[in-house]
């Protein structure tokens, strides 16, 4: 095997790993957008008896849900979903990590990849 066949390798298991990531992160961040929307429902905060003045529980768009995914985002734990990314790992893909460590989950890698975050994220809705 020569260094360019290494390289294409390497290349391949660090996108296998960017795309694991991302899948964690959209779940943990579909899972905190329901207890958003019920934070922000009127109808919760004073307590109405009616489910007519409950916004959360008026049918919303899958798009209107992606709203909250900058507070979501702000509220997931990274350790979290740091923990949940290294339970399936490979011995391979540790050696992968060793070389290209994520070491700003929110500022860096979320960043890099919103776009594809938030449509994972979409899916998940």
């Amino acid at each position: 095997m020569d260094i360019d066949d290494k390289e294409r390798i390497l290349e391949l298991r660090r996108k296998r790993l960017t795309r694991k990531l991302i899948l964690v992160s959209a779940k943990e961040i579909a899972c905190i957008i329901p207890t958003l929307i019920r934070e922000s429902c009127e109808g919760c905060a004073n307590g109405y008896l009616s489910q007519t003045d409950h916004t959360c529980l008026t049918p919303m768009g899958k798009f209107a849900k992606l709203e909250y995914f900058d507070v979501a985002l702000f509220r997931t734990s990274e350790e979290i979903v740091m923990k949940k990314f290294m339970e399936n790992l490979k011995a391979v893909d540790l050696h992968v990590l060793e070389q290209n460590p994520i070491i700003h989950w929110k500022s860096d890698f979320c960043v890099k990849h919103e776009q594809i975050i938030k449509q994972k994220v979409l899916e998940f809705l």
